[in-house]
């Protein structure tokens, strides 16, 4: 395991095959992916190749990722956070997901903001891009509560989100 940060309930790890099943899952719930435009995964293999294709490779090209979340009680998996390098634009995706029980916590700010220090110290300068559909109303209070300022509003593959943005 790649333990990445730790925070008071949560331990943040790069994500690893054996978490294709965890993926799945989580893309499985409506309530999850109606705000993700991905919808569920076919299978744990689909799950493998996001992982081994997309996930895998911003650790070791960009020094970032998306990062497994587990609560650290008792080492559940709770979903993912962290960030994707797009180098078209130079920009970072802050991104999350968690299963839907654990919504309402405040973990994915605890997460959300965890990264944000992380990427900081690690990355100044550099410009934090994050997403919301309009009506995810809890993402939308995570993104604020992390630092991030609303700076549009745009139509994208998840429909229509507002754009968040801040330079760390």
């Amino acid at each position: 395991m790649s333990l990445i940060l730790e925070t008071d309930r949560l331990v943040l790890r790069e994500l690893e095959a054996s978490d294709a099943r965890q993926l799945r899952l989580l893309n499985e719930n409506l309530n999850v992916y109606r705000y993700t435009g991905d919808g569920p995964l076919a299978d744990d293999e689909e799950a493998s190749a996001i992982l081994r294709d997309r996930i895998f490779p911003q650790y070791r090209l960009h020094g970032v990722g998306r990062w497994a979340v587990e609560q650290k009680a008792d080492g559940s998996f709770i979903g993912w956070c962290g960030f994707k390098f797009m180098p078209e634009t130079g920009v970072y995706d802050l991104g999350y997901r968690f299963f839907e029980a654990f919504w309402g916590r405040g973990l994915g700010t605890e997460a959300a903001a965890a990264c944000m220090t992380w990427f900081s110290k690690r990355f100044p300068g550099k410009l934090v891009e994050g997403r919301s559909r309009i009506e995810n109303l809890g993402s939308i209070r995570i993104l604020e509560k992390v630092g991030l300022q609303r700076v549009g509003e745009e139509n994208d593959l998840d429909g229509r989100v507002f754009v968040y943005r801040a330079r760390v």
